[in-house]
């Protein structure tokens, strides 16, 4: 539903889709890295954050069709409520258990 927003920018899709396969990496290697874990997972949890409020405002505002909470779901709002319960079950571990 990409189209909804606009005619395609295709520069703009080359740009995000970078931003989302360098956030990838940085889950990958704070995978592999538990001194890192944390603070990678913070930064891409906030990142999704804001853009799931940007997706979450478009709607809101009328930008898109409220077919959008549905359209969005499953690739915008789940994966931030997933990022946020497991950034928050991080933080609250003690230390040691990475």
């Amino acid at each position: 539903a990409v189209p909804d927003f606009g005619p395609l920018n295709e520069h703009f899709v080359r740009d995000i889709g970078s931003t989302f396969a360098m956030l990838g990496v940085g889950l990958l290697w704070a995978a592999y890295r538990p001194a890192v874990r944390v603070p990678v997972l913070v930064l891409v949890t906030l990142f999704n954050g804001l853009h799931a409020l940007v997706h979450a405002y478009d709607t809101g505002r009328g930008l898109v069709g409220p077919a959008h909470w549905g359209i969005d779901f499953p690739a915008v709002y789940l994966p931030t409520v997933v990022l946020l319960i497991l950034t928050a079950v991080l933080i609250r571990r003690p230390e040691g258990h990475a």
